[in-house]
């Protein structure tokens, strides 16, 4: 009777742990051709809304880290709270320089089957 619910709880300690999954690992450039590395970013669908070097992202590396996370895009917008009309562009995976535009004001990663998903009080439908 022990071992039965020793083995219940942990069980139900595990479905209960928070699962931290990256999506991708960002690379961030100042230049639309990715030469001068501004940072590499390891992201997910939690991390919500990011303003991070918006003013210096003008081209990005994408790379997902798992493949689990195909279905998954990086999503730019005009703003700072990355609001589902303010889209600009979405990413998947990219092995090659992808150039970035000069409007985007925020970016997250995004599921696009479940677009509201994102970090604990980040509101994406806005206005």
């Amino acid at each position: 009777m022990m071992a039965s619910s020793f083995r219940l709880l942990t069980a139900i300690m595990a479905l209960s742990l928070p699962i931290t999954v990256t999506a991708f690992e960002v690379r961030q450039y100042s230049t639309e051709q990715c030469s001068g590395l501004v940072t590499t970013k390891n992201v997910t669908v939690t991390d919500g809304c990011m303003t991070d070097n918006v003013g210096e992202m003008a081209g990005i590396i994408n790379r997902w880290s798992d493949e689990d996370d195909n279905g998954l895009v990086l999503a730019t917008f005009s703003g700072s709270e990355c609001c589902h009309a303010n889209l600009i562009a979405a990413y998947g995976w990219e092995v090659q320089c992808v150039e970035v535009s000069s409007e985007v004001g925020s970016w997250r990663v995004l599921d696009p089957n479940k677009p509201d998903e994102g970090k604990s009080g980040d509101y994406y439908s806005c206005g």
